[in-house]
Formats: structure tokens, sequence, C-alpha cells
């Protein structure tokens, strides 16, 4: 009775499957969407869980385009979102009587947990690579509730923090299209990624960048362990 659904996007990260080799399912709206709705047909009374691997790494709030996303899944026949990926905590929702968990945070990061230390001087609380966000799912009930993980830097273990700061907030109703809280994903985000909107064009310019971007990035990557890389680069700290 309990159906899941786990897609990835390649902006991040991700490498989809082919014919010919294995990958992850892609985290295609359009099919998502018509996939969700027609599982819902088929499966009027089994629970849909679908689990995105999307957002950019440390954006404190969800981009307005993973909110609508979120809310066109549940519409579709969705009854639970689960987002993860920006190895930080984002907040959660309520939406149409469904919850959506937009980001686990570093709920399990088995390898170079150590190398996740990250400050956020913007806020309060500035070490939040620490936490990670558990989803507890009854599936006789369909109750859904959640556990706030610590990881321990002296111990270098995971624990369960009881008396965890108020990290996991509520967006339920916000007006993510308004320019105020575009801004304030703006000012809360660690990176130099965009914000990506609900406007199609406007995000397609804004990927072209990000992915000119990242070739740079991979070029620079291979040309610094080359031996006149190596030199260039060591002349160039020095500069």
């Amino acid at each position: 009775n309990i159906i899941l659904q786990n897609f990835a996007w390649d902006v991040e990260e991700a490498v989809y499957a082919t014919k010919k080799y294995s990958g992850v399912a892609p985290l295609d709206r359009n099919f998502i969407i018509k996939q969700t709705n027609l599982l819902r047909k088929e499966n009027p009374k089994s629970t849909i869980i679908n689990i995105y691997h999307w957002g950019f790494e440390y954006n404190l709030l969800p981009m307005p385009l993973d909110i609508q996303f979120a809310h066109d899944s549940i519409d579709a026949g969705a009854d639970l979102i689960i987002g993860h990926h920006p190895h930080v905590i984002q907040p959660q929702e309520r939406y149409n009587d469904k919850n959506v968990f937009y980001s686990l945070g570093n709920f399990y990061f088995g390898t170079r947990r150590a190398l996740f230390q990250k400050k956020f001087n913007k806020n309060i609380i500035q070490n939040l690579c620490d936490f990670g966000l558990g989803v507890i799912f009854d599936t006789e009930t369909n109750v859904t509730d959640t556990i706030m993980i610590e990881y321990d830097s002296v111990k270098k273990q995971s624990v369960f923090d009881t008396v965890s700061p108020n990290i996991l907030t509520d967006i339920s109703n916000v007006k993510y299209e308004d320019k105020n809280y575009i801004n304030k994903v703006k000012y809360s985000k660690e990176n130099f990624n965009p914000i990506l909107t609900t406007n199609k064009i406007y995000n397609t310019i804004l990927l072209s960048i990000l992915n000119f971007k990242y070739f740079v990035a991979k070029k620079l990557k291979f040309i610094k362990k080359t031996n006149i890389g190596k030199v260039l680069f060591k002349w160039g700290k020095k500069k």
C-alpha cells in the first residue's frame, strides 16, 4: 500500500540512467507529475511518497521553483514529499493537508562527514551542517513525525538530539512568488548558485550560466593537476 518514487536532478551531481548505463531516475518535473497522477488513478487507496534530490547546497530556504513543484506533486496525487541534497535542514510545509519536508540536511552522511563544517555567519546557529532531520512515517496510521539528529564532532558520530534548537521552521502558506520571499532566499544562501523562480525562461538563462560555470570549474580542476597548472596556481597564490 506504500508507493515510493525516488528522483534526482542532474544539475546537482546526479547521473541519469540510460539504455546502456545504470543511473538515477531523472527529476523531470513534467514526467513526474504525469507519473504521479497515473499512479494515483491506478492505486486510489495507496500512499504515494515522492523523494526528491533537488535544490542547491547550503540554501537555507527552498527556491520558488521547488515549492511550486512540491505543490504540483501533491495536486497530482502524492501524499508526502521528502527532499534532500542541500546539506542543511530547510523548512517544512503543510499543503492541502499533506506534509512537505524540503531538505533533511545531513540526516545520514557516511563518508567525509567531518569535512562538512561550513559556518553560516548570517544565522544565530552557525554549525547548521551538523544537524539532520529524520522523517518518521507510520505506515498503519499515515501519521508523520520528525526527529532531530546532530553530529558530535568530538565523538565523530551522529546522535539523536533531544534538546535541539529551533532549526525546523514552517513556511505553510508562504507567498513564494513574492519578491520579499525571493530576497530572503538570496540573503540566506551560502553559495554562488542562482535562485530559480516559477519563470521558465528566466530559469533557463540562469541554468545555462550555471552550467558554463561548472564547465569552467571542471576544466580548471583538470589543469590544476598538470605540472604547468601547479606552477601557474602557485604563482597566482603569491600574487
